[in-house]
């Protein structure tokens, strides 16, 4: 499964095998899809299965520590913290907003904002 289609001089973004919830190896692109898709269906909400299989993914390239910060879920303040601490007029990419207008409009977008 290719996370990143766009991004063809990145060819090394693929996962080549996941594990489902009972124990299996998937390694087929489709079998992967289909497990990602039904883990993912309800964004947000951590369960014990999403864990293990991201674990599985990142164990061997990234510390404890560092799966500890990736599965953490922020709060209210950290998501205002981060968008204010940014360089108001550096967008994140070529079609990207400047963070000046989600400071500048903070108090009218900060709960879709933090609901996403």
């Amino acid at each position: 499964m290719d996370l990143f289609p766009e991004s063809k001089e990145k060819k090394g973004n693929k996962i080549a095998i996941t594990k489902t919830s009972y124990g299996w190896l998937v390694e087929d692109d489709d079998g992967i899809k289909h497990i990602f898709v039904n883990k993912f269906k309800d964004k947000g909400k951590a369960n014990q299965d999403t864990d293990e299989i991201w674990l599985l993914l990142v164990s061997s390239k990234i510390t404890k520590d560092q799966i500890e910060k990736l599965i953490y879920c922020y709060g209210r303040h950290d998501i205002k913290d981060a968008v204010k601490s940014m360089h108001s007029d550096k967008a994140p990419s070529p079609n990207g907003f400047q963070p000046l207008c989600f400071m500048e409009f903070w108090p009218k977008i900060k709960n879709e904002m933090i609901s996403y």
